[in-house]
């Protein structure tokens, strides 16, 4: 992706100048390299209602049914569940970051948040790790701020049925240890359009 590349060498250029811990700027770099794919959903629930085996809206139990509605009725439909994302590092260096913060924007707006407050390592030569994203959001406020049309699009082209594209916008921030400190790097931005059928 040409976006990713011109960060990668601006990157490593700033950081060149402000730091000499070249083995920390190698391996953000290489984190920054790695090749990502979805490994699979954990604990998803909504409205304290666990949906671990759930494949069909017939397959809520009646008790479920009212913890939904009860939800409902406060002004509240929480939605939580840790998205596993395997990185696989193709480089021949390590790849390793502190921690690293994320958002995800749809139409410019704000939808998810969340910290991986974890060490995250990726060995070299196709190693590969299990980084857990954690989703926490209420869906009743993302559709009463205005959002249910832009997720419907979103969703509707993700199975190749919408009619205008969906503009999504991903931050992360990476912390490294430089000298025994941690060191933020800022938010690197990266938009992608979603195409309509």
């Amino acid at each position: 992706m040409k976006i990713k590349k011109c960060f990668l060498v601006l990157f490593v250029a700033l950081c060149s100048a402000f730091f000499t811990s070249c083995d920390s700027i190698s391996n953000v770099a290489g984190f920054i390299n790695c090749e990502y794919s979805l490994g699979g959903v954990s604990n998803p629930t909504v409205g304290g209602v666990q949906l671990n085996n759930i494949t069909d809206i017939d397959q809520i139990n009646p008790l479920s049914m009212v913890k939904l509605a009860a939800s409902i009725s406060q002004g509240s439909l929480p939605l939580s569940a840790t998205v596993n994302v395997k990185a696989t590092n193709p480089g021949r260096s390590l790849a390793q970051i502190e921690k690293l913060e994320w958002a995800i924007d749809l139409e410019n707006k704000q939808i998810l948040q969340g910290v991986v407050d974890q060490r995250i390592s990726v060995a070299a030569n196709g190693g590969s790790t299990i980084v857990p994203f954690v989703l926490q959001v209420d869906l009743l406020k993302l559709i009463n701020d205005g959002s249910q049309n832009d997720l419907l699009n979103l969703a509707l082209n993700l199975v190749n049925a919408g009619d205008a594209d969906s503009k999504v916008g991903i931050r992360v921030k990476p912390t490294i240890i430089v000298g025994n400190q941690p060191v933020s790097t800022g938010f690197i931005h990266i938009s992608k359009a979603i195409k309509s059928n």
